[in-house]
């Protein structure tokens, strides 16, 4: 047995002895029973570097104890090996021995070459649904019919990675140029590639810009009036006769503005831009 100071060169229950070789297992017992205790030593772990990852199975331990430390490595990181004093004393996660001295035990970790993720992706307009995260890979944000433009500004997880949006290259922490946005939706796509130059992974944000529909009332008649749509914006169209009230019309009175029954005065167009 291991002892935290030296033992005395012989002890019973009862006291003192110069019976130095008759010591019994009951003198042993008695020892303890007065106060001796076993040695224990301080096993200390950390990380290098400490954003790679975290350890376990360090702290205070009796001699003799096995002892597993592990190590788990962060996100973007892979473990490498165990050292002491600059020293590899493990190349595996876990690492188990017996506890025979006090130890400053060290997990390295290396960021992994194969991180395609983005940390995060921050639209210049609106909000992603769902929130990011690395993991998730479609977003979608729904935009008002005012917005002409947009911009996404991507941030990746690991430092080498390179971007893409629609193919153009945008460096991390950096706004894309403004692309036009057409009505309904507009496809952005991300492409991550790893600094292995072999890894990649495609975030795809969807931007609808809204669209106003026929039949609408611009003109406030109480009359649906058709609305013409492009990219460029919208056109609507309505006839309304010499008292200003709208004519009766059809499909084809709308396309072609042709004139109402004689017996009532000339349908004149009308147009604006909304």
């Amino acid at each position: 047995m291991d002892w935290a100071g030296p033992a005395p060169d012989a002890f019973n229950a009862f006291g003192p002895t110069n019976e130095q070789d008759d010591m019994s297992a009951s003198d042993i017992i008695a020892m303890d029973v007065i106060g001796y205790t076993r040695s224990s030593f301080t096993i200390a772990t950390s990380s290098l570097p400490s954003s790679g990852g975290s350890t376990s199975g360090g702290g205070r331990v009796i001699a003799g104890a096995t002892v597993t430390v592990t190590a788990a490595p962060a996100g973007g990181y892979s473990f490498v090996d165990w050292t002491e004093a600059g020293t590899q004393v493990s190349g595996t996660a876990s690492y188990t021995f017996t506890a025979s001295a006090n130890r400053s035990l060290v997990a390295n970790f290396i960021l992994s070459a194969a991180n395609a993720n983005l940390s995060s992706i921050v639209p210049g307009t609106g909000g992603l649904s769902p929130a990011f995260a690395s993991n998730v890979t479609a977003y979608s944000i729904s935009l008002a019919r005012t917005a002409v433009s947009f911009r996404l500004t991507p941030f990746v997880s690991q430092p080498g990675a390179t971007v893409t949006i629609n193919g153009t290259a945008v460096p991390t922490g950096t706004a894309s140029g403004l692309a036009t946005l057409v009505n309904g939706p507009n496809a952005f796509n991300v492409v991550v590639t790893a600094p292995d130059r072999v890894t990649t992974k495609t975030y795809v944000v969807t931007v609808t810009r809204a669209s106003r529909t026929s039949p609408m009332d611009i003109n406030g008649d109480a009359m649906d009036d058709l609305v013409f749509q492009n990219t460029a914006g919208y056109l609507a169209l309505w006839t309304m006769d010499g008292s200003g009230r709208s004519c009766t019309t059809s499909l084809s009175v709308m396309l072609t503005l042709r004139a109402a029954s004689s017996a009532r005065p000339r349908c004149t167009s009308h147009a604006a831009t909304i």
